[in-house]
């Protein structure tokens, strides 16, 4: 399973596990003694029981920005079209970010920016924003559709995706800059993830 470190205390850790359910860990729990748990961290991790065991990635994990609030980013209609906000761990605090649609955020390693796909330009496209949802860039430009998965490289310096640009649905990555696209696969490829 995997999810993200919500807090880090002395005796008990959080992890907001991508299933939505929250989990605790200690000290005793943690897989790996040359990396430190640290708020927004994405682990994978193991239930055995009543213990949580949380393993980080191999590679050492980007830390979010000193000043960057550990926030939930989601979608929702809730003011008529689907648009992006984020909110507060305990869901104070909601801020609608996107004004022209978007879907599927993704925060980068380092929680100053957010990744999303919108057809606010007539097709489906990657953009990314700063947390605030300012600066927003759109990364891709191709009219094909279907480009709606995508996930960060752990260094926060590419995004692998999914497009069918050349006619089958087939992954790719590219800097996070929208520059250097590069096509990995050529029998089909879905849900990339690094």
């Amino acid at each position: 399973m995997q999810g993200v470190i919500l807090n880090v205390g002395e005796t008990q850790s959080l992890i907001l596990g991508d299933d939505g359910q929250r989990y605790t860990f200690t000290p005793m729990g943690w897989r790996r003694d040359d990396v430190q748990p640290q708020i927004g961290m994405r682990v994978d991790f193991e239930v055995q029981g009543t213990d949580v065991y949380p393993i980080p990635d191999a590679t050492t994990p980007t830390p979010p920005a000193a000043d960057a609030p550990v926030r939930i980013a989601f979608t929702s209609n809730r003011d008529g079209d689907s648009e992006i906000y984020v909110m507060d761990v305990d869901g104070s605090g909601v801020t609608r970010l996107t004004n022209s649609g978007g879907y599927h955020p993704s925060w980068s390693p380092d929680g100053r920016r957010i990744a999303f796909t919108s057809n606010r330009d007539g097709d489906s496209e990657i953009y990314v924003m700063n947390a605030d949802g300012s600066g927003v860039t759109r990364l891709t430009n191709n009219d094909a559709v279907g480009i709606n998965d995508f996930s960060w490289s752990p260094d926060g310096r590419r995004i692998a995706f999914t497009s069918n640009r050349d006619g089958d649905s087939e992954i790719y990555v590219m800097d996070v800059d929208g520059s250097g696209v590069t096509r990995l696969t050529n029998s089909g490829g879905y849900h990339p993830s690094w």
